[in-house]
């Protein structure tokens, strides 16, 4: 499990998997709140038309329990407070929101703090976790930074632009070791910066999300590492 590696780079931050102790409504989402500060709000109201508020926990170290997601064409207005009825237009317009698309079943959403937004100071990223997505012993990356990010993983070579996503298939064949080298390319810094040089530990029955954020300087980007249990 990803969870016995010892991290000791700085650039690497290992999360709370994900684990479905508590099976999930058919069509659903988890969520957790990175690089969140110390005055961070705890909660959510997660309104969806027709089915109101649901009061989520904003975890930090783990995702949340499953919660369930209108069929079709989902909307998800995060709120400080439980509003009565309809939301206003001016709510609709300052709330932060996830568009979930008609067929993504399993949905993760990455909170991030978002300073600029005073009704509420986050932002969301929503991932598709479906099966048809990636899916036990694949792993799905993701580079939400504005630098390149490259290397390999096993013998599989990595070379991802920004704002763009790869699936790994299966580094190899049964449990065991592989190695990881990632660097990170900041084109408009002409700078290159070692993410990871590191032996990762593979469950063929679990997926992986791994992602690169922008990272305060002297670095150029910043690499998560989650595990997804059977969701």
């Amino acid at each position: 499990m990803i969870t016995s590696i010892r991290i000791i780079l700085t650039a690497i931050i290992l999360l709370g998997f994900v684990s479905a102790q508590d099976k999930a409504p058919k069509r659903s989402a988890r969520l957790i709140y990175f690089q969140a500060p110390k005055d961070a709000p705890s909660v959510a109201q997660v309104h969806q038309a027709g089915l109101g508020a649901q009061e989520i926990k904003l975890n930090k170290h783990n995702f949340t329990k499953a919660f369930e997601i209108n069929k079709g064409e989902a909307i998800l207005h995060f709120l400080p407070q439980d509003y009565s009825g309809e939301l206003s237009e001016e709510i609709i317009a300052s709330a932060p929101k996830a568009v979930i698309p008609t067929s993504w079943e399993r949905t993760l959403l990455l909170i991030f703090p978002d300073p600029k937004n005073a009704f509420f100071p986050i932002k969301i990223q929503a991932i598709d976790a479906s099966s048809s997505t990636f899916d036990k012993g694949e792993m799905l990356f993701i580079n939400f930074s504005d630098s390149v990010i490259k290397g390999s993983v096993a013998q599989r070579e990595i070379n991802l632009k920004p704002k763009s996503k790869k699936v790994i298939k299966k580094p190899r064949q049964d449990k065991g070791s592989y190695f990881v080298k990632l660097d990170a390319y900041s084109t408009k810094l002409k700078k290159n910066s070692v993410l990871l040089r590191q032996s990762w530990i593979y469950a063929p029955d679990s997926r992986y999300l791994v992602f690169a954020t922008n990272a305060k300087h002297p670095r150029v980007a910043k690499l998560y590492i989650t595990e997804v249990f059977d969701y």
